[in-house]
């Protein structure tokens, strides 16, 4: 059976997250001598050991538990990465030169070796947020029972299997991911963006796939607020559609207004339109010629001469070029294009998807598509 646990403990986790969160917070923005710092970080230990060891609690249970899936396992084992590096993070750690260190880590930094301590509480925070909504997303997944879920939709089989298993392909690509990450240097050679939402595409994908298999279950407090920090988060997509392709816009923002329309059939026309809209950016990002050019003799990223959909992938996350990431991005996109079908399935073959559904899964799509067009931005 899933885990159990108290509310009690469920709001200790919490607030022990926000103490940190709000802790590195002050230290990012408010210190920059390398004593402070020091101190800082080092006042910091507790929180986040706390907070280390509520996810392994959850970690513990999935080891004894025969049901437990790989999706779940393999992000609690990433989710373990994380916080153990939040407490190896420390100033004497810091970075002592600039070579590696991805730019968007120095902004309002300044560029000198002098201010590379600040890189530490960043960092640190970074790894916070990960771990809590990766700890969020485990308790999520994990109270559901996906094998009684599968046998009670006979008809749904194929579809349902499919995109379980997507995810469980994402997720060992996640614990791949954060397995390449353990040094401070290593996660510094990445884009800020990166760490934060990665973890967010683990979160909106739980809360999706939650919506789906407990409809009548109510989120917790964690749930609801992630789910409007990452509607906040990613609510800024148009501007960033309109770099890309201006003609893009009209049609995905359409999606969405149809989701809060009148029509009968808006939740049809809303997953058909937005699976059609993410099929055509991928191809915007990644268009054949230039992916045929970037990609030279590599045999095993064409099908009958086209670019395959991981071609794409490589293609797109050529700016970051870390190889780990790379899968991740392909991994979770064909997860997420699985959860987009079986969706769309549901609908077609039982009473309809409700409000809450589709809006869990159109929020992922959000996340999708904030992450992809940032990576992207990495290239150009």
């Amino acid at each position: 059976m899933p885990e159990t646990r108290t509310d009690q403990e469920d709001e200790e986790a919490r607030h022990a997250y926000l103490k940190l969160d709000g802790d590195l917070g002050q230290l990012v923005t408010g210190l920059s001598g390398m004593r402070e710092i020091a101190l800082g970080v080092a006042n910091l230990g507790a929180t986040a050991e706390f907070l280390r060891l509520q996810q392994s609690g959850i970690a513990r249970f999935l080891e004894q538990s025969e049901s437990a899936l790989c999706h779940v396992s393999e992000i609690a084992r990433a989710n373990e990465v994380w916080l153990n590096n939040i407490g190896q993070l420390s100033a004497a750690n810091a970075l002592t030169g600039l070579a590696g260190v991805h730019s968007t880590w120095l902004a309002g930094l300044g560029s000198t070796v002098a201010n590379l301590g600040a890189i530490v509480p960043a960092a640190t925070l970074a790894l916070s947020q990960c771990a809590y909504q990766v700890t969020v997303a485990e308790r999520v997944l994990n109270s559901v029972d996906f094998s009684a879920s599968l046998k009670s939709a006979a008809s749904l089989g194929s579809f349902i299997a499919g995109a379980q298993e997507h995810l469980s392909e994402a997720a060992s690509a996640y614990y791949g991911l954060a397995n390449s990450l353990r040094t401070l240097p290593e996660i510094t050679r990445l884009p800020t963006f990166v760490l934060p939402e990665t973890a967010r595409e683990i979160f909106t994908s739980g809360h999706a796939l939650r919506t789906y298999y407990l409809p009548q279950q109510s989120q917790n407090a964690d749930e609801i607020e992630l789910t409007e920090r990452a509607r906040e988060e990613t609510s800024e997509y148009t501007s960033l559609l309109r770099k890309v392709d201006p003609a893009l816009v009209a049609p995905y923002v359409g999606a969405h207004e149809a989701l809060v329309g009148g029509n009968r059939d808006r939740k049809r026309h809303v997953l058909s339109s937005l699976r059609e809209f993410w099929s055509h950016l991928l191809r915007t990002l990644a268009p054949d010629a230039s992916v045929v050019d970037w990609a030279g003799d590599k045999g095993d990223l064409f099908h009958e001469g086209k670019p395959t959909r991981r071609a794409r992938m490589l293609y797109i996350c050529r700016g970051v070029n870390h190889e780990p990431l790379s899968k991740f991005v392909d991994k979770d996109t064909k997860a997420f294009m699985s959860m987009v079908a079986a969706f769309n399935r549901v609908h077609e073959l039982e009473t309809g998807l409700t409000d809450e559904q589709v809006g869990a899964l159109v929020l992922k799509g959000d996340s999708w598509l904030m992450y992809i067009l940032h990576i992207a931005g990495t290239s150009t």
